[in-house]
This record gives C-alpha cells, sequence and structure tokens, in this order.
C-alpha cells in the first residue's frame, strides 16, 4: 500500500507513434513502481505496459475514447519493473494516447 505520495513523480505521456516509448529512464539499482496511470486513446490502438521489453501488463485493445485509470493508493502498484530496468508504453497504432504517469523510482 501507498502510504507516502510525497515521493511520487508525474510525467506526462502524449504519443502517436507505433514504437516502445520510454517513459522513465532505467537507473542501475533502482526499481521503478508505477502506482498511477490515467491514459486515453483519440482512435483504436493496441497499449501494453513494459519493464524494459517483458511486457508486464497488457496488450489491451482500445478504442477511441478508451483508456485506463488507475490512482494511486492502492493495496498493490500498477507495475513495478525489475531493478535496473526502463518503464516503457508500447503503441501498436500510430494513435495518440495521451495522459500521465505517477511513480517512484528507488
Amino acid at each position: 500500500m501507498l502510504n507516502d505520495t510525497t515521493k511520487l513523480v508525474t510525467v506526462n505521456f502524449d504519443e502517436n507513434t507505433i514504437a516502445t516509448h520510454e517513459v522513465v529512464a532505467a537507473a542501475s539499482g533502482e526499481t521503478i513502481t508505477v502506482h498511477e496511470v490515467y491514459l486515453v486513446s483519440a482512435g483504436t490502438t493496441d497499449i501494453d505496459f513494459r519493464s524494459a521489453a517483458t511486457v508486464k501488463v497488457g496488450p489491451f485493445g482500445w478504442a477511441a475514447g478508451d483508456g485506463i485509470d488507475v490512482p494511486a493508493g492502492g493495496v498493490v502498484p500498477f507495475l513495478r519493473c525489475v531493478k535496473g530496468e526502463a518503464f516503457q508504453i508500447a503503441l501498436g497504432s500510430a494513435i495518440r494516447v495521451t495522459g500521465f504517469i505517477r511513480y517512484i523510482q528507488e
């Protein structure tokens, strides 16, 4: 359970290319824990959430207006990357996906 929200870092996400997008860079010896995700798709696309090249959550097939809203403070985080790996989001279509992610890296 997330008890200290003061450690959360917010990063915006606004991408529209078929690619794996690095959201939070890897740091040697540190783990990225994603606690909050709010994303909305402008059209039909597949999306997944990764620790480096390993898919941890998804894939999800989204239509226009679909998205995800995971608020911080849950019993378990949305995703925990492997220590030393980056947090990435992969989009399967050239469709705009926007929103934000809140995470802790320690």
